[in-house]
């Protein structure tokens, strides 16, 4: 077992956060600049997989030649996934993107904290239930997404919030005009109320500022019983 089979990682700064997809770039940092260097859909698949168990999800494995190790570590025992994930390896450290640890050729890891291991937004919704005249609750859901390695179950987690905020979110869903101007504590009211929330399941930001709008990073589904 490599030496580093701890919670050290090449990789713990906001800056060096990973939002991966598969039909979009892979997103770097927070200002979501594309990541360089560029991969294919058959490279972002096997990425996804070993992100996901980075990131704590929980990754369902059919083959008997994958485990799944503590820490992020991934031992494979199939030599086509070595050969892919070396050559993977290999190529991001071409452009000074070490993300991936490997250890004799069959243990890999994506070397990233797991606080800044994110996912696509279009992989999520969310809905807003009245629970009584102050409270709702706010529910985030994760689809489930096929990888290379096994396929990532669904997720999902919810908080009751207070009415304000819930008729806040609902108006920046019902119009292309809450300006930001608006409302200026709302992005603070989120983060301090649903970050920690939305952040485990894996989505970078629920609210997003837009032509100077807000918008909702993800969609918004009647009951989040879809």
């Amino acid at each position: 077992m490599p030496a580093s089979y701890n919670s050290y990682y090449n990789f713990d700064s906001d800056k060096d956060s990973l939002t991966f997809a598969l039909e979009e770039p892979i997103e770097r940092g927070d200002d979501g600049k594309p990541l360089e260097p560029s991969l294919t859909l058959t490279q972002k698949k096997l990425l996804l997989g070993i992100a996901a168990h980075a990131k704590g999800l929980k990754l369902q494995i059919e083959s008997h030649n994958i485990s799944l190790r503590p820490y992020g570590w991934i031992e494979l025992h199939d030599s086509r996934l070595q050969h892919e994930v070396i050559a993977l390896s290999e190529y991001l450290r071409s452009y000074n993107k070490p993300y991936l640890e490997l250890d004799q050729s069959r243990y890999v890891r994506l070397s990233l904290a797991p606080h800044l291991i994110f996912f696509s937004a279009t992989w999520f919704h969310y809905s807003l239930q009245e629970q009584d005249k102050n409270t709702w609750l706010w529910r985030l859901q994760r689809q489930e997404l096929p990888t290379t390695l096994g396929t990532i179950s669904r997720g999902s987690t919810h908080k009751k919030i207070n009415r304000p905020l819930a008729l806040a979110i609902k108006q920046a869903v019902a119009t292309d005009e809450f300006y930001a101007v608006d409302d200026e504590n709302l992005p603070k009211q989120i983060r301090s109320a649903l970050k920690d929330y939305y952040q485990k399941l894996g989505l970078k930001r629920f609210l997003l500022i837009q032509d100077k709008c807000y918008k909702l990073a993800c969609n918004y589904i009647d009951n989040g019983s879809n």
